[in-house]
């Protein structure tokens, strides 16, 4: 599982790094002295670069929110596949079958949902 959310986390990181020029701007307010935030939100350069991102967005195909603009929330599924390809290395580390890792993960997955 853990394999599996470094996986997850490596594809949105990408993707964010990739296709979006989201990290860009977030330096740039990050950049703008605390006193001067308010200022910014409604600037010119904010209602730009808001337009640009939900230009992005909809190229990704992002749902709407309520208000009819693309969700600013990635969703980002895992890649195909990627489950098994992770079990079977697991499985060959620790010198295991693919069946034998998978049913610990099940029994795992049980486990956690037990605790809930």
């Amino acid at each position: 599982m853990r394999r599996e959310q470094l996986e997850y986390e490596a594809q949105k990181r990408t993707l964010l790094k990739d296709k979006t020029n989201l990290q860009e701007f977030y330096n740039y307010i990050n950049d703008i002295p605390m006193d001067e935030r308010k200022a910014f939100v409604g600037s010119a350069d904010h209602i730009d670069h808001s337009k640009a991102i939900d230009e992005e967005l909809r190229s990704l195909k992002q749902p709407n929110n309520i208000q009819g603009d693309p969700s600013r929330l990635m969703r980002i599924t895992k890649l195909y596949g990627s489950s098994t390809r992770i079990r079977n290395e697991v499985a060959e580390a620790f010198g295991l079958s693919a069946v034998q890792v998978k049913n610990y993960l099940q029994l795992y997955r049980a486990f956690l949902r037990a605790q809930k």
